[in-house]
């Protein structure tokens, strides 16, 4: 997903991945500027991404929505 987002460079977004310490749990972090669309859902290889999540997870990932109250050079 990284290299497909990396590829297509969307203006106003960024997006992270990040395992934990624990070394099996994983966090995405898909950080949308203002007015701007979800580009992920266009990518071809978002479908294999996650056709493989199916594969790779021993629990059903987890969608929530974040807001950021303040930062400081933020991700």
């Amino acid at each position: 997903m990284i290299s497909a987002v990396q590829n297509k460079q969307p203006k106003g977004v960024r997006y992270t991945l990040c395992r934990l310490s624990d070394g099996i749990t994983y966090l995405d972090l898909l950080e949308l500027g203002e007015g701007v669309n979800n580009p992920l859902p266009e990518l071809r290889e978002r479908e294999k991404f996650l056709e493989s999540v199916e594969n790779w997870v021993a629990e059903p990932p987890i969608r929530d929505q974040l807001t950021v109250i303040t930062a400081y050079q933020s991700l």
